[in-house]
């Protein structure tokens, strides 16, 4: 994996300083340290390297393998890391710089050797990896995001093919190994990116959806949106009445069914969908919600949504909230709601904060 410059400046301190042992650099000068000592690979990484340089330099550190061992190391470990690992302790110079190499040269070779064979490791890296090289999923072409979406086919590909009782399992291990919180960075795709890979949206929601600590009827109400931008019509209209059959008394369902009718053209139950959201809103910003599109031109001046909105006030923002599992936890709703975006938080494999250019589980990690 490279480790470039701006991943190192976005989680090391505001001043972009590098520390190396108990000496403060710049990162400049940590990086021309590293090239001069022989681990420059560190920041640089070795994806520009020759297959046959990568393993002469682990003949170097007494690891002798060639492309047909590695791959039946492959089948064996399961991952890249158990792997370095397993050579680690061969060559006998574990915490030392160059116990890294062996995280990078596993790594690497599996990419280019076994990309047959899928594991969390790899999966979450390259997935992590194609979205920070994109600026934004709704301003992004098609082509523009065919990185992003092969990541995620692949990671659905590793789900897919574990047994259903281990699939919980498998998606832990992808966000233990991303650098990003899974949950909320899929669904932003099916929401900004759907319209452009609808088949790719619906194998999501249906994979991903159940195993994510959201809510399931959450992602199938945004679906249908990605089906009508992708011209299909049809398909969305029936995924809209189905989520209505199942979440029918989700406030933020009836609002979004409304909102796709509207889009489509369908506007003869918009009204109703959104005054049986006002009713069934238990929360400020679902009642808010509904109220905006009932104080709407099309409705304002319409006397049964004044009767309505007179009749449900603005819930109390310090209610209980309904969650997954019909359970309750009693939150503070009075703050301004902000839209969901996924963190960036310092990933196993990230450069560590500390700046030393190792792997933040082979350093700082607790």
């Amino acid at each position: 994996m490279r480790i470039s410059r701006s991943q190192i400046a976005r989680i090391a301190s505001a001043a972009s300083i590098a520390r190396l042992g108990n000496e403060i650099v710049d990162f400049d000068s940590a990086l021309e340290r590293a090239r001069r000592n022989g681990t420059g690979w560190r920041f640089d990484g070795i994806e520009d390297w020759p297959t046959e340089d990568i393993f002469g330099k682990l003949g170097d550190l007494g690891i002798y393998s060639d492309p047909a061992e590695f791959r039946d190391l492959a089948l064996l470990y399961g991952g890249p890391e158990a792997i370095a690992d397993g050579w680690s302790a061969q060559a006998g110079i574990q915490n030392t710089p160059w116990d890294d190499y062996f995280l990078f040269a596993s790594t690497e070779l599996w990419r280019r050797l076994t990309p047959d064979i899928l594991c969390p490791e790899i999966v979450a890296a390259d997935l992590d990896r194609a979205v920070e090289q994109t600026a934004s999923f709704a301003a992004s072409s098609a082509e523009d995001l065919e990185p992003v979406a092969t990541a995620v086919s692949h990671m659905l590909d590793l789900l897919s093919g574990a047994p259903p009782p281990e699939r919980p399992s498998v998606f832990e291990e992808l966000q233990s190994q991303s650098g990003y919180e899974l949950p909320g960075l899929l669904l932003d795709f099916v929401c900004e990116a759907g319209d452009r890979f609808p088949d790719l949206a619906i194998r999501m929601v249906s994979l991903v959806a159940p195993l994510a600590d959201g809510d399931l009827a959450t992602w199938r109400a945004e679906l249908p949106f990605a089906l009508l931008g992708a011209g299909r019509k049809d398909a969305a209209m029936e995924m809209a009445e189905e989520n209505l059959r199942r979440f029918g008394d989700r406030p933020l369902v009836l609002i979004l069914t409304g909102d796709l009718l509207e889009e489509a053209g369908n506007e003869s139950r918009v009204k109703d969908l959104y005054l049986g959201a006002l009713a069934e809103a238990a929360t400020p910003e679902e009642w808010e919600m509904a109220v905006e599109r009932l104080k709407s031109p099309k409705f304002r001046d319409d006397p049964r949504v004044t009767s309505e909105l007179a009749a449900h006030p603005r819930p109390s923002a310090k209610e209980a909230v309904p969650l997954a599992g019909n359970k309750t936890d009693p939150v503070q709703l009075d703050e301004p709601q902000l839209p969901y975006i996924a963190p960036r938080r310092v990933g196993p494999n990230a450069p560590c904060p500390c700046g030393s250019g190792r792997k933040y589980k082979k350093c700082c990690r607790p």
